[in-house]
């Protein structure tokens, strides 16, 4: 068991807003979809709304929202289902794993019990039922009873045949006995039974048509059980009703998937269908059928709850939250963000954001649809995708992308099978396919264009890596015209990332058949072929000394040094200017770090997923399955681990990391979403004409780190009071230096402005700024 104190990140608007992260360096923000409600539950003047990833409430009194994920507090990411008891005024809160937190009055008390459990079976808690003070457990394996308000488990029933485990994924306290939904059957026990927790305790009830099919929805309308049969099969769904000991077939919702049934005080019986809702009343006739919020405003409701005015609030899988009063009167609740929680690739340029949201596994399709998102300088966020644009109606699986270095609102986007996509703001530009450009479909088959890997150089032209072709290099200028590269021995052979290196060579790694690394130089003529170079990188010595030949992901340092991930750690290659001369003799390096007494490689025997480098040169490392690494410039040092058990991070498995040198923000994609942390590290060899800090001023009950932007890179930093005395020194990390408002021994300064001065290597470039510590 553990407590936390939830902080809470309020939006003061109702309708699709988001927010700017708020938070100091060292800060986490995230970037989850909020849009897709699942569950939902009244909280006296607050409605909690659940959706797979975390939580958003919303506050009746105030007209609030306020996220609420991991970053907040929360402890897990997948969140299953949600309760709350109105006595005790706490919210329960079920997680896929099994996981449990208990929410008060803004506190959170975790419980690990049934994650940390030895049960083989699945420990998903699929629904939560309130009862005495009591919370009844929906899990993978049973039930589970919690006394939440001593935060102890107080029974499990194991209620398979045989006692064997068997899932419950809905329940129902029914006339003084517990009626379970399981995966065979309903079944029923005693809430007296004092041997309630033995299997034989529970009987299947024979009379329903199927006894021994799956149900998973049921809940008790007056004197009646309504139970969903859910049916392999789009829109076929049955709901019956046992009425005076019968079960008959609830006519009204036939051919439907139905996903949420709830009764409110026998007085109003609410399902939820595919793409609608229906209402009913004490003998089941219709009240009311939803299925628009408006015009153009499509109707996805997953779960009904009704607070104490007869407002009913809407979970919905698309509009996020719904209130209604009036029939026909709706208010659509939201936040701004992406559509799901897929990520492969994020960059940034000059403050804006591309997000490329396609699924590659070792660049093969999936053939996923999310598109792509943009998030402007001031955190306005854009979904494109199919759904909107019609045009990328046949585009799958954008997988990596390039921001155009003459207009950071201007982006390229890699799609395995559609070629390459150019948007700009929120307009689809152009698709560039083998019909319309340098780039080839692949050999085996017609009319695919794979491109996997994107870099702009020094000039503006765009390198691109054209998959499965024999042309696996292809370019196309500034000017708007095309190149393809031909490289012998090249047919069928899967491209992965590129990168540009300092001399206008293009790098791309070659993430399947142990080929290594491919080298092009077009020798700055892209028109004559004849002058051009290429070179295959692998493990034989002379071709590169590679490590290993399973590739996953490249960069380029500020030093120009090419950094490639393995799945035995990261390789090397240091100034590769003599990279195209084999007989240089230039061949990839592993670091050394040490620890404790040993010298060991970086990252030996970890995969190496993602690279991203931020303003002071630092090497931020994603891995699949260790988390974020932050490294020193040389990767000696190891700065910061980050993991999910230690901090906010979503998930351990690190898709794709990019870096916003504008603020210092690290945007960390996960196989759990997306999410940043706050860098200590700015710019880019960038020098701002003003040095500012923030928060600033500080206020009294501000405990974070102060961030000092715009300095000279790598500047002597130092901070002194009104009177000229020096308070705190430091060395900035790219342009921006930190400070946690402490003097040189320690204690938080006295109320008052401080100056801060930054000089360069030089002694050049004095800039100064000033920042109000209140106490």
């Amino acid at each position: 068991m553990y407590i936390k104190i939830l902080t809470f990140l309020l939006l003061f608007l109702s309708n699709g807003v988001f927010a700017q992260p708020s938070g100091g360096v060292g800060s986490w923000a995230d970037y989850l979809p909020y849009k897709n409600g699942k569950h939902i539950v009244n909280g006296g003047s607050k409605i909690f709304l659940a959706t797979p990833y975390a939580l958003m409430e919303f506050d009746k009194e105030d007209n609030s929202l306020s996220k609420l994920s991991k970053v907040q507090g929360l402890s897990d990411i997948g969140v299953s289902s949600i309760g709350f008891d109105e006595t005790s005024r706490t919210l329960i809160i079920g997680y896929s794993n099994g996981n449990i937190d208990l929410m008060t009055n803004n506190t959170i008390v975790g419980m690990t019990d049934i994650k940390r459990s030895p049960i083989t079976a699945r420990k998903s808690i699929n629904s939560i039922t309130l009862h005495n003070g009591l919370a009844y457990l929906s899990c993978g394996f049973g039930i589970v009873v919690l006394d939440f308000e001593r935060t102890e488990i107080r029974d499990t029933y194991i209620i398979g045949d045989g006692g064997d485990f068997l899932e419950v994924l809905d329940l129902v306290i029914f006339k003084d006995s517990i009626i379970a939904a399981t995966n065979r059957g309903l079944r029923k026990a005693s809430l007296s039974d004092p041997n309630i927790s033995y299997y034989e305790s529970w009987q299947i009830d024979q009379d329903i048509p199927y006894p021994n099919a799956r149900y998973n929805l049921i809940a008790a309308h007056n004197n009646d059980l309504v139970v969903n049969l859910p049916i392999n099969q789009f829109q076929a769904d049955t709901v019956y009703i046992r009425r005076d000991g019968n079960w008959s077939i609830f006519e009204d919702p036939v051919q439907q998937d139905v996903t949420s049934i709830e009764s409110f005080n026998g007085e109003t019986l609410s399902v939820c269908i595919n793409y609608g809702a229906n209402f009913y009343g004490p003998d089941y006739e219709l009240l009311e059928r939803v299925y628009t919020y408006g015009e153009g405003t499509q109707c996805r409701p997953r779960d009904i709850v009704i607070d104490n005015n007869g407002v009913r609030w809407l979970a919905d899988d698309g509009s996020s939250m719904i209130s209604t009063l009036k029939e026909g009167e709706y208010t659509i609740y939201g936040l701004q963000g992406p559509q799901s929680a897929k990520v492969q690739r994020v960059k940034a340029y000059n403050g804006d954001m591309w997000i490329a949201a396609g699924v590659a596994v070792n660049y093969r399709n999936t053939w996923s649809n999310d598109g792509l998102y943009y998030i402007s300088e001031n955190y306005s966020w854009t979904n494109i995708s199919k759904s909107d644009y019609p045009e990328l109606q046949d585009v799958h699986d954008m997988i990596s992308l390039a921001i155009d270095p003459t207009n950071s609102q201007k982006a390229y986007f890699a799609s395995l099978g559609a070629g390459l996509i150019e948007v700009e703001g929120n307009n689809v530009m152009n698709i560039y396919n083998h019909e319309n450009s340098g780039l080839n479909d692949a050999l085996v088959l017609e009319g695919w264009v794979g491109v996997t890997g994107l870099d702009f150089d020094a000039f503006g032209n765009l390198w691109i890596a054209n998959s499965s072709n024999t042309n696996p290099v292809a370019v196309m200028t500034q000017s708007g015209d095309w190149y393809s590269y031909q490289v012998p021995g090249f047919s069928e052979d899967a491209t992965g990332d590129l990168v540009v290196d300092d001399y206008g060579r293009a790098w791309i790694f070659l993430p399947r058949g142990g080929k290594g690394v491919l080298v092009y130089d077009a020798n700055g003529t892209f028109d004559n072929d004849t002058d051009d170079r290429y070179r295959l990188l692998n493990t034989q010595n002379g071709s590169g000394g590679l490590h290993s030949n399973e590739l996953y992901s490249i960069a380029k340092d500020l030093q120009g040094n090419i950094w490639i991930g393995t799945d035995d750690g990261p390789a090397v290659f240091y100034d590769p200017s003599g990279i195209m001369d084999p007989e240089n003799g230039q061949e990839a390096q592993r670091v050394i770090v040490e620890t404790g007494e040993e010298l060991k490689y970086l990252l030996d025997g970890v995969k190496v997923t993602a690279i991203a480098i931020d303003g002071a040169d630092q090497k931020w490392l994603g891995t699949e399955g260790s988390g974020l690494f932050l490294m020193s410039a040389d990767g000696t040092e190891e700065l910061h681990h980050f993991t999910s058990e230690n901090s906010p991070l979503f998930s351990d498995n690190i898709i794709t990391v990019g870096v916003n040198h504008l603020n210092g923000e690290v945007m960390i994609g996960t196989d759990e979403g997306l999410l940043s942390f706050k860098g200590y590290a700015t710019g880019e060899d960038v020098f701002e004409e003003e040095v500012y800090a923030y928060p600033n001023p500080v206020p009294a009950d501000y405990s974070g780190l102060i961030g000092i932007k715009g300095l000279p890179s790598n500047s002597d930093v130092r901070v002194t009071d009104a009177a000229g005395n020096l308070v705190f020194s430091t060395t900035s990390e790219g342009t921006q230096a930190i400070w946690n408002a402490q003097d040189m021994s320690g204690n938080r300064v006295a109320t008052g402005v401080y100056f801060v001065f930054g000089i360069d290597s030089e002694g050049n470039s004095s800039q100064v700024a000033k920042i109000l510590v209140l106490n």
